[in-house]
C-alpha cells in the first residue's frame, strides 16, 4: 500500500491500484485506522422518537384495534387520513415491546395427561398395529400389509396375518 501512497500522485489512486491489481478499496481501508471493541449501534434521525413510539403504542392498544393486525391499522389510519408512520414501523415497535403475536384473543387449551392404561391381571391389555411393508419387485402390487395384535407384557404377537391387498379389494 506504501507504493500506491507514492506514486498516486502522478497517476491518481485508481489507475494506480489498477496497474498494481489492488481494489481501491482494500487501499483506503489501509489508511484507515482500526478501531477495536463493538461498534456503536447507529440511530437513524428518521426514527420515531420515544414519545412518538408511546403514541403509536397507545393508538395501537386502543379497543378498536386490538383485535386487527398492523397492516389492518395502517390502512384504516390512512382511510382517516392518518400517517403516523409505516407498516413496518408498526411491527418494529411491537417486537420492542414483545407484543409481536396473534393480537386476537385466543382461547388457553389445558394441557392433559396422557391417558395410563392399568392392567391388573393377565389378559386385560391388548394392543394392534397396521404396517405396510414393501415387496421384493418395484411397483404398487408388491406391498404387503401386515396385521398383528399383541398382549402388553408379553413378547410374542398374540395374532398376526400378512395380505397382499386391502380388505376392500380381497372382498
Amino acid at each position: 500500500m506504501a507504493i500506491v501512497a507514492d506514486t498516486s500522485g502522478v497517476d491518481g489512486v485508481a489507475c494506480t491500484c489498477a496497474s498494481l491489481g489492488v481494489s481501491v478499496a482494500s487501499y483506503y481501508r489501509a489508511r484507515r485506522p482500526r478501531v477495536h471493541g463493538p461498534r456503536r449501534p447507529r440511530r437513524s434521525p428518521r426514527a420515531l422518537s420515544a414519545a412518538e413510539a408511546a403514541d403509536l403504542l397507545s393508538i395501537l392498544h386502543e379497543d378498536r384495534f386490538a383485535d386487527l393486525a398492523p397492516a389492518q391499522v395502517y390502512a384504516t389510519l390512512l382511510d382517516e387520513e392518518r400517517f403516523i408512520c409505516s407498516e413496518r414501523t408498526m411491527y418494529r415497535v411491537l417486537a420492542a415491546h414483545h407484543e409481536v403475536r396473534e393480537r386476537r384473543a385466543q382461547r388457553r387449551h389445558p394441557a392433559y395427561a396422557a391417558p395410563e392404561l392399568l392392567a391388573t391381571g393377565p389378559n386385560q391389555l391388548w394392543s394392534w398395529d397396521i404396517t405396510k411393508l414393501k415387496g421384493r419387485q418395484r411397483g404398487p402390487t408388491t406391498t404387503y400389509t401386515s396385521f398383528s395384535t399383541c398382549l402388553a407384557g408379553a413378547r410374542w404377537a398374540g395374532w398376526w396375518r400378512r395380505a397382499r391387498a386391502p380388505s376392500w379389494q380381497r372382498s
